[in-house]
């Protein structure tokens, strides 16, 4: 057996998927919410033993690998690679030298080049002002806070024994002027953005000291390993405090996310910037009950706040927002009034619907022109709230103007569409006989040369479940743990549904009615074509009708 496939073999399809969705079994299989759709009820299945996932919502299924390169947008190798990386795995150098790769381990000498420019001469301002705003050395070493210099020499240098090509460093955005060595976050205190699997993939910078033509904090450019809209700052470090807590904390900056990490909020992320993107907070969404909303009290937070409030139905968890003193942010309130203080805050988040008629009767004037006003806000607000919202705004609305809540429905022009539960997926009776079908090629190899024997494709009801059932046919004694590979996405996700549905195997003393059934059915088709020429064949093709629907149901029951 050689590396890659020892390694497939060793790869765990619910360890990896674990990484982004929460996971509870459920018989044989695992259950929890799609990653690829926007679901409140659990309808995506893992079964650990096959390899295999399915979601009954939006039909994606396949194995790990199909997974990654759905969820992450990955190549195959870039697929096996992080699969293996997630499962502990060694990946042999060949994995390595993709594009990709080589950016990162430029990000990652980097990384140890600004760490050790903080504790030199260079970075001893940046120090200082790290300890001014409480920082302890133990912790800016853990969380590897670094200092960018002006000279690169010596980066390049090191880059140079890497036998990194300069056209790779340029695509590491670390230079904003490579042919003349500026370093993009030159004199700025810097801060590693990873990912969850502990890569850097970029870096955020601080100025020292405030300049009025220089913004104070500066990011990296989107680079083919980093999406800004979709990374979260320490969602390396917060990961399995996430998991482990089911919550997450969301603030908007470094020194915020940071201070909360050293005072023991470890499950506290930050977005670069107020612009959290839903796509991008996926892998953490599936893995949480509740997201709590920490921006900085401030318009601008207020704002971004709401704009997230307003994508609630692109979350699978439940959306809070923490209320901070006004005009302060967590950092303010961390060194001011210290943790127990902030763990109230935690502790007393609100909904969103309370948000949103916070932020509306701020006002505390009750003239007519006011309440207009604010009446007008609570209607325009109606059309971003979520089905299950709408009635206790409609409430707080009411008692706040002491106008009836009809009169609040019917005035709103545009209410959010109303959800409908999940629904229990039906399948007819021809479609189900394909299944038993499809599902006992996968798991009888005599029935699997059985069938390869004979025109089965008169045994399909379903296009795509012939078309699949040709794919596996195809290859030459086929074993799911072998040849899944071989399989294109859309049989694998047939695969994946049906033995997720756990649908059963015809049993052996069934397998003469399915060889009845085609006989029947083949000599249905051939009298088809004559019942326009022989009218006696009218009678032999309804029995044979008859016949056919007996067969086809008795297979349909078989230990349903």
């Amino acid at each position: 057996m050689d590396d890659f496939e020892y390694i497939k073999k060793q790869i765990s399809i619910a360890e990896v998927i674990g990484h982004y969705v929460h996971l509870r079994q459920r018989g044989n299989s695992l259950v929890g919410l799609c990653p690829f759709h926007n679901e409140k009820t659990p309808s995506f299945y893992v079964n650990p033993e096959k390899g295999l996932f399915y979601c009954f919502g939006c039909k994606v299924g396949g194995d790990v690998f199909t997974f990654l390169m759905k969820l992450e947008n990955l190549t195959f190798i870039e697929a096996f690679k992080k699969a293996a990386s997630i499962c502990g795995l060694e990946v042999s150098a060949e994995f390595e030298n993709s594009s990709k790769g080589q950016i990162l381990r430029v990000l990652n000498e980097t990384g140890n080049f600004f760490l050790e420019s903080l504790w030199r001469e260079e970075g001893k301002n940046a120090l200082e002002y790290l300890h001014s705003r409480g920082f302890s050395d133990d912790f800016l070493r853990e969380y590897e806070i670094g200092f960018v210099p002006e000279d690169a020499g010596e980066l390049i240098e090191r880059l140079k024994k890497l036998s990194i090509s300069e056209d790779i460093i340029y695509k590491s955005a670390i230079f904003s002027n490579l042919k003349e060595k500026i370093l993009r976050l030159s004199g700025r205190i810097s801060f590693p953005i990873k990912n969850v699997e502990n890569e850097i993939i970029a870096f955020g910078g601080r100025l020292i000291r405030d300049q009025s033509d220089s913004p104070k904090y500066l990011n990296y450019p989107d680079t083919i390993v980093f999406k800004k809209k979709n990374a979260l700052f320490l969602i390396d470090k917060a990961i399995e405090h996430i998991k482990n807590s089911r919550k997450v904390i969301l603030v908007e900056g470094y020194l915020d996310a940071l201070m909360m990490h050293q005072q023991g909020f470890k499950n506290t992320v930050a977005s670069l910037g107020t612009a959290l993107n839903p796509s991008g907070f996926k892998r953490v969404d599936k893995l949480v009950e509740r997201l709590i909303i920490m921006y900085d009290a401030d318009d601008a937070g207020r704002i971004a706040t709401n704009r997230l409030l307003n994508m609630t139905d692109q979350f699978s968890c439940n959306l809070s927002v923490a209320l901070l003193p006004e005009g302060s942010d967590p950092h303010d309130v961390l060194t001011k009034y210290g943790k127990d203080t902030m763990e109230k805050i935690v502790q007393n988040y609100i909904s969103g619907v309370d948000f949103r008629i916070s932020t509306i009767f701020c006002d505390l004037s009750n003239t007519i022109e006011s309440k207009r006003q604010k009446y007008r806000l609570a209607i325009a607000q109606m059309q971003n709230l979520g089905a299950e919202e709408i009635e206790e705004y409609v409430k707080k609305v009411s008692e706040k103007l002491h106008i009836p809540a009809s009169r609040i429905l019917s005035d709103a022009e545009k209410i959010s569409k109303r959800r409908t539960p999940g629904e229990r997926i039906a399948y007819n009776l021809g479609s189900y006989f394909d299944r038993h079908i499809l599902r006992t090629i996968i798991e009888r190899p005599d029935f699997y040369f059985l069938l390869k024997s004979f025109d089965y494709s008169i045994l399909f009801n379903d296009d795509e479940f012939l078309q699949a059932a040709e794919e596996i046919l195809n290859i030459d004694g086929f074993d799911i743990d072998d040849n899944i590979l071989d399989l294109s996405d859309k049989t694998k996700a047939k695969i994946s549904q049906i033995i997720l549905e756990n649908v059963p195997i015809i049993p052996d003393d069934q397998w003469e009615t399915i060889l009845q059934l085609a006989w029947t059915r083949k000599s249905m088709l051939l009298l088809r074509e004559n019942l326009s020429k022989d009218k006696d064949a009218m009678v032999e093709f309804l029995d044979l009708a008859k016949r056919e629907k007996e067969l086809s149901s008795k297979i349909a029951r078989i230990n349903l």
